[in-house]
C-alpha cells in the first residue's frame, strides 16, 4: 500500500514533468530554427502535447477520457513512424543513390520488425486478470508498434556503428535518444501487459522516467550548432578498415545513382 502511494505520487509528478518538457522541447525547436529540419519529430511532439492537454482537462475514469486516449493511440503511432522515417532520410542524406533504394526497402524492414515483435505476443496475452479487453488490445498494439520501431532504430544504430558516415551531432544524438525512448516505451508496455493492472503504476512510472530523461537530452543537446558540428560514425577502432568501408559505401552509392539515371 505504501509503495502504491509512492508510485502514484511519482507517476503524477513525472507526468507533469514530461508534459512540461514536451512543451519546452517544442519551444526549443522553434527557437533554434529546427522545426523545418525535424518537422515530423515536431509533429510527434505536438500531438503528444495536444493529447496530454485534452486528457488534463478531462476527468479520469470517464468515457470521454477513455475514448480520447484511444483515439490518439493510432495517431501517435503514425507520427512516431514518420519521425523515424524522417531520421532515416537524414542519416542517408549524402547518399542519394542508397537513399532511393532504401525507401522501398524500409517498408520491408519495418514489416519484418513488426513480424518479429508480433512473434513475442504470447506474454502480452498471458495475463488473464485484465479487466478490460479493449484496453489490453490498445496496449498490445502499442507494444508491438514501439517494439518494431525499436528494432528498426537498432538496425540504424548498427549501420552507423559499422559504416563511417559523416553526420552532424544532432543526427547522432537523435538516433541514440530515439533508440532509448522506444526501448523504454516497449519495455514498459510489455511489463504492463504481462503484469496487468497490478503493475500499471510501476510500468507507467518507469516509462515516464525514461521519457523525461530522453526529453531532457533533446532539450539540452539538440541545438542549431549541432547541425554544423560533424562527427564520423563507425569503425573508429580500426581507421584503415573505416577508410575501406567509406570507399565501398561511396562506390555503391555511385553505382546506384548511375543505374537510376539510365532508367
Amino acid at each position: 500500500m505504501y509503495l502504491t502511494l509512492i508510485l502514484g505520487d511519482a507517476e503524477r509528478v513525472l507526468w507533469l514533468v514530461v508534459y512540461t518538457a514536451q512543451l519546452l522541447l517544442l519551444a526549443r525547436l522553434v527557437q533554434q530554427r529546427l522545426v523545418r529540419r525535424y518537422r515530423f519529430f515536431a509533429l510527434y511532439l505536438g500531438v503528444q502535447v495536444l493529447e496530454a492537454s485534452l486528457l488534463l482537462a478531462l476527468k479520469t475514469g470517464t468515457n470521454a477520457y477513455g475514448w480520447t486516449y484511444a483515439a490518439f493511440v493510432p495517431i501517435l503511432g503514425l507520427c512516431a513512424t514518420l519521425a523515424v522515417l524522417e531520421l532515416h532520410d537524414l542519416v542517408l542524406r549524402d547518399y542519394a543513390g542508397i537513399r532511393s533504394l532504401a525507401r522501398w526497402m524500409i517498408s520491408g524492414s519495418l514489416a519484418v520488425a513488426l513480424v518479429v515483435a508480433g512473434l513475442t505476443l504470447s506474454p502480452d496475452l498471458s495475463n488473464p486478470g485484465e479487466a478490460y479487453p479493449l484496453v489490453r488490445a490498445f496496449h498490445v498494439f502499442q507494444r508491438v508498434l514501439y517494439s518494431a520501431l525499436f528494432l528498426f532504430m537498432l538496425f540504424v544504430t548498427a549501420f552507423l556503428l559499422w559504416f563511417p558516415l559523416p553526420l552532424n551531432r544532432n543526427i547522432v544524438l537523435h538516433t541514440v535518444v530515439f533508440l532509448v525512448s522506444f526501448a523504454g516505451r516497449s519495455g514498459a508496455l510489455l511489463l504492463r501487459n504481462v503484469g496487468g493492472a497490478e503493475v500499471r503504476l510501476l510500468a507507467s512510472t518507469l516509462n515516464l522516467g525514461i521519457a523525461a530523461t530522453c526529453l531532457l537530452a533533446w532539450i539540452l543537446f539538440l541545438t542549431r550548432a549541432g547541425e554544423q558540428k560533424l562527427v564520423v560514425s563507425g569503425h573508429r577502432w580500426r581507421p584503415s578498415e573505416a577508410d575501406r568501408l567509406a570507399e565501398q559505401l561511396d562506390s555503391i552509392n555511385a553505382t546506384l545513382l548511375r543505374t537510376a539515371q539510365k532508367r
